[in-house]
């Protein structure tokens, strides 16, 4: 799993600042941590600005309104910029915390995660604070627990949490604000298995039966070959007797 540094959402590809205002956007970090998870489990995948993933996801930007995506919007833009992801990501909308933690920790998949920012610890917030600081980031189990925002500084490491309990407060927190109720939102990334899967060990376009008809056929085949080298063998011999009968004969004549 590729997760070797921060995707900066201020500085991808296609980024418009809020006109006037000096500063980025804080609307795109559901592209950019879409495609942070790309990038983890495949890193091959050529990386696309954010106006090509708006368009994809449906969600063109507006420079002058906020128009932050949601889940299905982050679903959409990776399976048309990435066709190979059709079918293969999933969304939670409203989770168990057992359930995060089983996907993240267990089954050790990438997920884009929608937060409060506000709610994180002060050294994983990079300044984006206040009860309405929704945001996403991207979170992952390695070696170490992983997390990744993409206001974090232009190639930065991912950020190691010690507990997941770090952000919980920050992940439950965006469910009750949208839904009333705590719970995960979150996008369901493929594993590196499961978008590369291993070849079949068996490359044998035949079945057995196949293969025992063929080693039939071949045995047959010697069989027939062998009979006839026989056959021939006996005339070989036959006409070398034939041939000394005559040379003794010969012999013969010429002493009279």
């Amino acid at each position: 799993m590729q997760t070797s540094f921060v995707f900066n959402q201020a500085r991808w590809p296609g980024h418009d600042p809020q006109p006037g205002s000096g500063g980025p956007d804080i609307d795109d970090c559901w592209v950019v941590s879409a495609l942070q998870c790309v990038h983890a489990v495949t890193p091959g995948a050529r990386l696309v600005g954010i106006p090509a993933f708006r368009e994809a996801a449906g969600n063109p930007d507006d420079p002058n309104d906020s128009d932050g995506g949601n889940l299905a919007q982050i679903v959409r833009g990776v399976e048309g910029c990435y066709p190979d992801y059709k079918g293969k990501l999933r969304r939670l909308r409203g989770a168990s915390w057992a359930e995060f933690l089983r996907l993240v920790d267990d089954e050790r998949r990438i997920l884009s995660v929608s937060i409060v920012s506000g709610k994180l610890p002060v050294r994983l917030q990079y300044g984006f604070a206040g009860a309405e600081s929704y945001h996403q980031v991207s979170v992952v189990r390695k070696a170490n627990r992983l997390f990744a925002n993409p206001l974090a500084p232009v190639y930065s490491r991912f950020d190691e949490v010690a507990s997941w309990d770090a952000i919980k407060p920050a992940v439950m927190a965006y469910g009750r604000a949208k839904a009333g109720t705590s719970g995960v939102w979150a996008v369901v990334f493929p594993t590196e298995a499961e978008m590369n899967p291993a070849p079949d060990p068996d490359l044998t376009p035949f079945s057995q039966a196949d293969l025992d008809a063929a080693v039939a056929a071949c045995s047959a085949t010697l069989t027939e070959a062998e009979a006839k080298l026989a056959e021939a063998a006996t005339r070989e011999s036959a006409l070398r007797t034939s041939l000394r009968a005559i040379a003794s004969e010969a012999s013969q004549a010429a002493d009279i």
